[in-house]
């Protein structure tokens, strides 16, 4: 789940234990864990509709906001009338999932039905902790796409979250030097 940086301690403190977001459909699920690179891992405690209208003041405190008027700006500025998510979670701690152990066959496998991992791992090599949204100009993607290519080559331990930017994983350095040197 995505939270901007300025969350995470809050989160981590776990003086942050809400959010809304302005989904079609539920992303989230009670129970769930999800990431919060390069946090850790939130658990949902609850995932409920609310009309943005009966949100309060006190109801932005939990979400780190100081009140019902900083929700709405981050929601953009949605009509009272609309229907928002509301997500309760609690930090569920600073241990991410391990990648998996994929042996080099089967890495190379499923890194042949991306035909763009090479040239991004290359890319991210040379300019690690470079902001997405500089470095997808590069391969002529827009951020979005070019964001969830990376979480792919981070699902399989090839690249790194950092604060801004990415930079490769052991693996990924060894990856590439391997298949280039």
């Amino acid at each position: 789940m995505l939270f901007r940086h300025e969350f995470h301690p809050g989160i981590a403190d776990g003086s942050i234990t809400c959010t809304y977001r302005r989904w079609k459909r539920p992303q989230a699920r009670p129970g769930g864990r999800y990431k919060v690179a390069p946090l850790g891992m939130i658990e949902v405690k609850s995932v409920s509709q609310v009309r943005f209208g009966d949100i309060t003041d006190a109801d932005a405190v939990p979400c780190g906001m100081p009140d019902r008027a900083a929700i709405a700006r981050d929601l953009r500025l949605p009509p009272d009338d609309e229907l928002v998510h509301r997500i309760d979670f609690r930090f569920a701690g600073r241990e991410m999932p391990a990648p998996p152990d994929l042996s080099d066959e089967v890495l190379e496998r499923k890194l042949a039905r991306y035909p763009w991992a090479d040239d991004f791992l290359r890319l991210i090599d040379s300019r690690p902790g470079v902001a997405a949204r500089l470095i997808c100009q590069d391969v002529r993607r827009d951020r979005k796409s070019f964001k969830a290519d990376v979480r792919k080559l981070k699902a399989l331990g090839l690249t790194e979250s950092l604060d801004v930017g990415y930079r490769l994983s052991p693996r990924g350095r060894r990856w590439l030097r391997d298949r280039y040197d």
